[in-house]
């Protein structure tokens, strides 16, 4: 990710919640950063997130997170590294829970 597409992304993430102005680190390129971005992401969910590790994803050199849960797998979003992939997938997210609201956390779409 260029420096421009990393800030676009943290504006767009503090805009939808998952992020807030005081928050230490970066997600973008800070991992305890991204890991409080997954469990913010988490508690919008009453499914799982599932980042694929296969070869054929090394071979691309891309990371794809997906939707899992009874009747339900859903790509939502890939990048070329974790960060990329878990931040826009939860660009992603908020418009994945209004179209399946099932997947939202107490049936509640937070967006």
């Amino acid at each position: 990710m260029t420096e421009q597409e990393r800030n676009e992304i943290k504006s767009k993430l503090i805009e939808l919640g998952f992020c807030g102005t005081d928050d230490e680190g970066d997600p973008t390129a800070d991992e305890k950063a991204l890991g409080v971005l997954l469990e913010r992401m988490e508690e919008r969910l009453a499914v799982g997130l599932l980042l694929s590790t296969d070869f054929a994803d090394a071979v691309r050199k891309t990371r794809e997170v997906r939707v899992l849960g009874v009747g339900i797998d859903h790509p939502l979003a890939a990048g070329d590294d974790l960060f990329a992939a878990i931040c826009r997938t939860a660009l992603a997210l908020p418009d994945f829970l209004r179209q399946h609201p099932e997947c939202a956390r107490d049936g509640k779409v937070k967006v």
